[in-house]
């Protein structure tokens, strides 16, 4: 059927002969391999929710361990109930950490639940990198939700210098409008600033910009070195920067002078 439909489709775009024939078979070719990606795609994703749905039966095996433990050395009887949110796992790719952690903020919120329960329902939600993530974690930090908000950003290099990054090399997306592409750079922008401790004043901004531009100016060696020590402000930086490279005139004249007295018959 499909063959016959790229026939139908090749005579009306005027081929005939040897270029119909070959026109129906490549777009029947090209058809089937969409097919099979797409097939392909859907049984990764089915695998990945088994998967989760897997992880998710072991980590409430691990908590009713927990709290049987618990209740066993009477250190705390209390039943503690944890919240599940109506909401769909983190998957990597399709996912952005930073906006999946505010959706969850902003549901939890709104759902009137305890903060103290944050962290475990939010463990039951993440798969893949995230999940490695959350496992690695000490429990007492892994039930703490700044904490493990903190790790989980760290996870995926939503950091100062992550953000710095990306708003340094964004692009507008191929099914993105530019409106939205407006809305990302801004998030970036908001990101950088909050992660940086800047005011939020026309100063702070003001400040922030002059250490970037003096940051991408600098060669690699000195931009390394100002990044280690993270000035807060550009006056701090540029301090740092004409100690950095004061030592280093110095250094390189000392060493001249070495060599030359070593030139020296």
């Amino acid at each position: 059927m499909e063959y016959e439909k790229y026939v139908r489709l090749g005579k009306e775009i005027g081929l005939s002969g040897q270029d119909l024939l070959e026109f129906a078979n490549n777009r029947e070719t090209t058809d089937k391999k969409e097919r099979a990606k797409l097939e392909k795609e859907a049984r990764e994703e089915k695998d990945k929710q088994r998967q989760h749905e897997k992880d998710m039966k072991e980590y409430e095996l691990k908590l009713l361990e927990e709290r049987q433990r618990s209740g066993a050395d009477g250190s705390n009887s209390q039943t503690v109930e944890v919240k599940l949110p109506k909401l769909p796992p983190f998957r990597d790719g399709p996912d952005e950490m930073d906006a999946y952690l505010f959706r969850f903020e902003r549901f939890a919120t709104l759902a009137g639940w305890p903060q103290s329960q944050w962290a475990t329902s939010l463990g039951t939600l993440l798969t893949g990198q995230a999940l490695e993530v959350y496992s690695r974690m000490p429990s007492s930090e892994a039930n703490d939700f700044e904490k493990l908000k903190t790790a989980l950003l760290n996870g995926y290099f939503l950091t100062r210098e992550g953000y710095r990054q990306k708003l340094r090399s964004c692009k507008c997306g191929a099914t993105e409008t530019y409106a939205q592409f407006c809305d990302r750079i801004k998030g970036y922008l908001r990101r950088w600033a909050e992660l940086s401790e800047v005011p939020k004043t026309y100063d702070g901004l003001f400040d922030l910009i002059i250490q970037e531009q003096m940051l991408w100016s600098s060669d690699k060696e000195l931009a390394i070195f100002l990044k280690e020590r993270s000035p807060k402000t550009a006056s701090e930086m540029a301090t740092l920067a004409d100690g950095f490279k004061e030592a280093h005139v110095t250094y390189d004249g000392e060493r001249s002078f070495l060599f030359a007295l070593l030139d020296v018959k």
